[in-house]
């Protein structure tokens, strides 16, 4: 059946073809009743083509085109053909169901404006590579517009709305632009308006499931709302295809991508089984606002307070990339889980770093320790994790970066909502970082613990359990520790299972190292295998061989420059236990009232060899409260041993099995037994 003609078309009633219906030149559209057509629909018309009253278009064997080229076009009634199917105006409307039945044959809504789905409406394909579904927005290259998913929206390329299948679909795409052939490569081009809005957060699940295919959805909104709005109860799954999510926006308050909006209506559930390669990426950038004003965030999850979890997860090998940028947070996390089996995770930020469990935990790798190896690696200026546990659950490692040379120096204290399990290996920071950093954690990984900053104080210890892995603190400036409660389980505790434990201060050339009462080194914690090297020294120097050791002491431009203890108490000093590994201790002062190395009273030290180094500036004339290595003294005399320095080694031939050097300008260069005494013992 074929019309044609300049003016309006309608018709009432049922409409059967036994081959297409083919209408032509309509200046608009619009009917009622039951269209059936065997072979295909093709309707053109300069006008608005409607669907609304229809109550529904089925073709059996053919293709379905709607073209308005100068108005819009709106399914009102199902339409169900064996495709492919392709609607195309200047805003596209679906208040119905749009579904293609024949394996292999696609969907195009194609707009030269804006593409809105309606609740309750499936659109979908049976299956194939071919069987796209795609979304083109603002097909002119004008800007304005967007794309509107209202609430139990389904769409699909497996033919089913049930549970997601890892292959035999296709991909599905959301973007918008003039740039493209059969698919946009751009951006849905926003305007005041949210460029892609995915749900209005109402009760029920939002469905995008492509069984392999790739899903991409991409929204720049320009003067106005968030690159992407993704309310609460969205569940999108790939199968073995790629997720990625790209939204900017320039609006004062807005994010670039905005996740999990109206929190008490559910989660919101990413899942990609890719086995290689990016499986998720999620990119936000978000220009406009201030830098305190309306929580605008490159990438801002919302989904606090209300006992939901979103899930983003590679569930196949393949790699999480989370990225974001922003003039406030580049990435403000809540009540999010970013979980990957084998593959890696990447939160990828600026100078405006991440803020994570924002108003809800936040936790990375798997739901336990068992359920991922991956290596988690952190770039951005700031992070901070914030009122809730922010969790790392993996057998990898985890890495923090600056993204520039250094930290910001705003929310500098780690504190004790970071918690490791699992961890095979730890790292903060990097050579060129200055920024100084408290670390109110206690980090207890399964392997090589290393971090560099400007300054450091460590205020719950540094706990390696790995087999001969190590903890390296390099530090520019000043190392600093909190003290321990008692000698035993109380203590600020620094252990390794017979890896190296390395003070490195003064990095850049001059520096302290300050080590509080109650404090342990123990480098054999294990106790089967022999303890590790133990350094405290520093200066701009490694040693031959090894780039994690400083050759010398730490140069200090004034005070002592190694302090071991800070309390008269006996029971309340510092105790070192290499366990037959080699101790260094070295400390040079500028000062010519300090000392080079300070113990206080209760040092313990036990360790294959044991070497001190201490140096106070030639000018030095105090005589009794400074030398080149010092035992704090009592006010009285005290028979008590202030001090026990043991050695363990054997020797074939003498050699030093315990080593005291100092150098002084006070008529002291050594002060071992300033009113009590120091034992030194060398059993080898």
């Amino acid at each position: 059946i074929t019309f044609t003609g300049a003016g309006a078309f309608s018709s009432s009633g049922a409409l059967n073809a036994a081959g297409g219906i083919y209408i032509t030149g309509a200046t608009t559209l619009s009917a009622t009743g039951a269209w059936t057509a065997n072979a295909a629909l093709d309707v053109q018309a300069s006008g608005n083509i409607s669907t609304g009253s229809l109550s529904t278009i089925t073709v059996n064997t053919g293709l379905v085109k709607l073209n308005s080229t100068g108005g819009t076009v709106t399914v009102g009634a199902s339409l169900q053909a064996p495709g492919p199917i392709t609607l195309i105006g200047g805003t596209v409307t679906a208040n119905a169901n749009v579904i293609a039945t024949e394996a292999g044959q696609n969907i195009l809504m194609k707009s030269r404006g804006t593409i809105s789905l309606a609740d309750n409406v499936t659109v979908q394909t049976a299956g194939g590579s071919a069987a796209t579904i795609v979304f083109w927005t603002s097909s002119t290259g004008t800007a304005g517009y967007y794309m509107d998913i209202n609430n139990r929206v389904c769409i699909n390329t497996q033919g089913s709305c049930n549970t997601p299948a890892n292959t035999g679909g296709a991909d599905i795409i959301i973007g918008g632009g003039s740039s493209g052939t059969t698919a946009p490569t751009g951006p849905v081009i926003g305007g005041a308006n949210t460029s892609v809005q995915l749900g209005t957060g109402a009760v029920g699940v939002k469905k995008i499931y492509s069984a392999g295919g790739d899903i991409s959805i991409k929204g720049t909104s320009v003067g106005g709302g968030h690159g992407m709005h993704i309310s609460s109860g969205i569940d999108a799954d790939s199968g073995v295809g790629a997720i990625t999510l790209e939204g900017q926006t320039n609006a004062t308050n807005g994010s670039g991508i905005y996740l999990c909006w109206v929190r008490s209506q559910g989660g919101c559930n990413f899942t990609s089984s890719k086995t290689s390669g990016t499986a998720i990426s999620m990119s936000g950038t978000a220009t406009g606002g201030t830098s305190n004003g309306g929580w605008p965030g490159g990438i801002n999850g919302d989904n606090a307070g209300a006992g939901y979890v979103s899930n983003i997860k590679a569930d196949g090998g393949g790699d999480i990339q989370m990225t974001g940028s922003s003039v406030w947070w580049d990435m403000i996390l809540t009540n999010l889980n970013v979980f990957a089996t084998t593959g890696d995770i990447y939160y990828n930020a600026g100078n405006d770093g991440i803020l994570f469990a924002h108003q809800g935990p936040q936790v990375t790798g798997g739901a336990t320790s068992a359920d991922s190896s991956a290596d988690v690696f952190i770039t951005g200026d700031i992070y901070y994790d914030d009122g809730s546990a922010n969790t790392f659950n993996t057998t990898g490692t985890v890495t923090i970066t600056p993204s520039s040379d250094s930290f910001a120096t705003t929310y500098a204290d780690v504190g004790s909502n970071t918690v490791f399990n699992g961890v095979t290996g730890f790292t903060w920071g990097k050579e060129t970082n200055t920024s100084p950093i408290t670390f109110s954690m206690l980090p207890n990984i399964a392997g090589p613990i290393d971090i560099r900053a400007g300054n450091i104080t460590l205020n719950k210890g540094l706990v390696s359990t790995g087999a001969s892995s190590g903890i390296l603190v390099k530090i520019k400036g000043t190392i600093a520790t909190a003290a321990g409660t008692n000698t035993t389980t109380g203590a600020t505790s620094f252990s390794t299972a017979g890896g190296p434990i390395t003070f490195w201060a003064g990095s850049d050339g001059s520096g302290n190292i300050d080590i509080a009462n109650l404090n342990k080194f123990d480098s054999n914690s294990a106790g089967t295998t022999g303890g590790g090297d133990i350094t405290f020294g520093g200066n701009t120097t490694a040693a031959a061989g090894n780039a994690n050791k400083p050759v010398g002491p730490v140069v200090a431009p004034s005070g002592i420059a190694v302090e071991l203890g800070s309390s008269l108490t006996q029971n309340n000093g510092v105790q070192i236990y290499a366990d037959g590994g080699a101790l260094y201790i070295g400390g040079k002062t500028a000062s010519t009232s300090a000392s080079g190395v300070e113990y206080f009273p209760g040092l313990t030290i036990n360790a294959g060899t044991v070497e001190i180094y201490g140096e106070t500036a030639t000018a030095t004339t105090v005589n009794n409260t400074a030398s080149g290595v010092f035992a704090a003294a009592y006010s009285t005399r005290n028979d008590s041993v202030s001090g026990t320095i043991t050695a363990t080694d054997s020797f074939m031939q003498p050699t030093d099995a315990i080593s005291i050097t100092g150098k002084s300008g006070s008529d002291y260069s050594l002060m071992l037994g300033n009113q009590s005494a120091t034992n030194l013992v060398a059993t080898g």
